[in-house]
């Protein structure tokens, strides 16, 4: 059997619940062990139950993952509350465990003992805890959860991906532009107010140069002029295979912790918008600023890296950070986590009319913003 000491921790919670499941459903013999709702849902303390083999009360179990770099710790509040949860599992329970990905702690196994006592002499549920020592000692002792276990940590570890912004980052800073007002006004209708073309142009007698914008300079304007919307910030994520097996049929969710406004695939309209975002993926995006990547290559190499096409993120017009939280979901593998987007607005601020400017005297602090839109 494989050493404790290199016996690897769950990635995430969900794992970590789910080993828990597998192992007392082996030692308690319960084949009807199950996990107690669903994500969201009021759990009351209570992850895991199941009634063991001729037993004739409810055991439950609350799973703690913990950093297993950080070595986080138990609080004695936390074990408390955690307790305090499992009272109102109905029906009651018989025994309540604690396992945690934490190291053993011998102030928290104290508190644990007393606890214990003292619901013994109340006639209360049992209370015991197993930090993840404890826990690696029972796989041992279990060969069907630990056959699982080892074999599934084996499995994930062929399979790794780095997932960063474009420039190998996992936080880059975003400038979006917004212009500040001094009325309250609502989004702008950007089909009312900037429609497409109607009618083809003669790509000759275009005329290529730098605008302030780093954008091009059409010779010809009008009924074919383009404009840029500034409120939209550009970025790339980059998938990188960093395992020795490939990942085949993969494909990225992105969401964004807090909400953000909106996000585009580009934000041009007019002519040259049709070249824009073009490439071997698709990008779909939902309401709650949500987005999904499917690149056209199912398969990902090892050694090999995706970048996706350009995403435009609209965030509020105000200083903050915006966590990116991503998911990479393939055939037999999954991946998730987070990058950071630094929100830095640039606010251009003028009077719009001869009230406005008079309002604008009185108070220099804008009372609205709408998306900053360029000719180009």
């Amino acid at each position: 059997m494989e050493s404790r000491k290199t016996l690897r921790r769950p990635a995430n919670w969900q794992d970590f619940e789910s080993l828990c499941k597998k192992l007392w459903g082996e030692i308690w013999k319960c084949p009807e062990i199950q996990q107690h709702g669903r994500l969201g849902q009021e759990q009351f303390g209570v992850d895991i139950f199941g009634i063991p083999k001729g037993e004739d009360g409810y055991f439950g179990i609350q799973c703690k993952g913990k950093s297993e770099y950080s070595h986080n710790q138990f609080s004695e509040e936390e074990v408390i509350t955690e307790i305090e949860k499992a009272k109102t599992f109905e029906p009651k329970l018989k025994k309540f465990y604690l396992a945690t990905t934490a190291p053993n702690d011998s102030k928290i196994q104290a508190i644990i003992r007393r606890i214990d006592l003292e619901h013994r002499a109340q006639g209360l549920f049992e209370v015991h805890l197993f930090a993840w020592e404890a826990i690696v000692d029972l796989i041992d002792e279990n060969k069907t959860t630990h056959d699982w276990y080892v074999k599934s940590q084996n499995y994930k570890a062929s399979r790794e991906v780095t997932v960063t912004f474009d420039n190998d980052q996992i936080e880059i800073v975003c400038k979006p532009w917004f212009e500040a007002t001094t009325d309250k006004i609502n989004e702008d209708d950007w089909e009312r107010n900037y429609p497409p073309p109607i009618a083809p142009v003669d790509l000759s007698n275009l005329r290529l140069g730098e605008s302030p914008f780093g954008h091009m300079d059409l010779g010809r304007r009008g009924a074919y002029d383009v404009y840029v919307n500034r409120s939209f910030y550009p970025f790339c994520l980059k998938v990188f295979n960093s395992g020795e097996e490939p990942i085949v049929d993969y494909k990225l969710e992105i969401c964004f912790d807090p909400s953000i406004q909106s996000l585009a695939k580009g934000n041009e309209k007019g002519f040259f918008s049709i070249f824009a975002n073009a490439g071997f993926q698709e990008i779909r995006l939902s309401e709650g600023g949500k987005a999904k990547i499917v690149p056209e290559e199912e398969t990902l190499v090892p050694g090999d890296s995706f970048i996706s096409n350009s995403i435009y993120l609209k965030p509020f017009p105000r200083k903050g950070l915006v966590l990116l939280k991503w998911k990479l979901l393939s055939q037999d593998f999954r991946s998730e986590g987070e990058l950071n987007l630094l929100i830095h607005p640039e606010i251009i601020s003028y009077a719009l009319n001869e009230e406005s400017e008079n309002r604008m005297e009185e108070s220099l602090t804008p009372i609205g913003f709408k998306d900053y839109i360029a000719k180009i």
